[in-house]
């Protein structure tokens, strides 16, 4: 049996709305549907309209569970995690956990500051489950999400059990690697920045 992957987002610099947005369009750019979960109507609603409303050719197609096509949306907006449209892929928009996530390969749990100590106490619960992947996705004031892993014990330091600060360098051949990258993804057309950011 694979492990489940739990990505946990805290949000600060961008609105629920706004990151379900950015990463609704990331799974969709990986070729995989996606179920967006929520038990506020209001809200299925809401990022219904923002996923259709992203701009020109950008738009994000969406439908809500029990629809017509539902089978067919590449992203579902429900309240609950099932998903009729064959997705592997959940994002939890209202940060209320919900068992049936386990049943997908991966799930985005997003959650802000008063949802933080529930979602501490699944992030320790995830950590000692040898069957889920559990990470930790902080925003910086750029606006890049940051990555941390969920059973190192130094990741245990913060709100929920990220340090963005590596606790080490990465050894000197790496960091020439990824110049040496950097340098040839700008070269040829790359996004400005880092590789990854």
């Amino acid at each position: 049996m694979t492990a489940t992957r739990v990505d946990f987002y805290q949000l600060s610099r961008d609105p629920v709305d706004v990151t379900t947005a950015k990463l609704a369009r990331k799974v969709l750019q990986a070729g995989e549907r996606l179920v967006v979960v929520s038990g506020d109507e209001g809200q299925r609603g809401q990022l219904a309209k923002l996923l259709w409303e992203q701009g020109g050719a950008a738009f994000l197609a969406n439908g809500m569970a029990g629809g017509p096509h539902e089978a067919r949306q590449p992203i579902l907006l429900s309240a609950d995690c099932a998903a009729p449209n064959g997705a592997r892929m959940v994002l939890i928009a209202d940060g209320q956990w919900r068992e049936g996530a386990l049943g997908f390969d991966r799930v985005l749990l997003l959650f802000d500051g008063t949802q933080r100590d529930a979602a501490a106490e699944l992030w320790r619960r995830f950590a000692q489950d040898e069957q889920i992947d559990n990470r930790i996705n902080k925003q910086d004031e750029s606006g890049a999400w940051r990555e941390g892993r969920g059973r190192n014990p130094s990741a245990l330091r913060g709100s929920i059990g990220y340090d963005p600060q590596p606790a080490c360098r990465p050894p000197r051949r790496f960091q020439r690697c990824r110049a040496r990258a950097e340098r040839l993804w700008r070269r040829c057309g790359g996004h400005r920045g880092r590789v990854g950011g």
